[in-house]
């Protein structure tokens, strides 16, 4: 199972770091992709995908990088539901930022 949790988070970092020359045109965009990120990386740290295979996807993207640390600050949880509580509550810190620094 874990397994196809790493393929999916990679499949899905390939799929959207192809897009990111399309979330570049518009800063708001750009907030949307953060956020689906942050996302399936703290679902990697819900599962426990550890901190050297979530970097090892994307090694030279410090923005990655740094997400990732950043999830690995909050707890792994045990159930779905906090699990997916987690998740969201991760997505909306990190899209929070990133249009809170459109404001400035």
């Amino acid at each position: 199972m874990k397994l196809n949790i790493n393929r999916n988070i990679i499949t899905a970092s390939l799929i959207l770091s192809s897009l990111a020359p399309l979330a570049s045109a518009e800063e708001e965009v750009n907030c949307a992709y953060q956020g689906i990120m942050a996302e399936l990386v703290m679902g990697g740290r819900q599962v426990g995908v550890p901190i050297s295979e979530a970097i090892a996807i994307d090694p030279d993207n410090a923005s990655f990088k740094e997400m990732i640390l950043l999830a690995h600050e909050e707890p792994a949880w045990s159930t779905a539901e906090n699990q997916e509580r987690a998740k969201r509550e991760f997505r909306n810190k990190i899209e929070l930022a990133c249009y809170k620094s459109l404001q400035k």
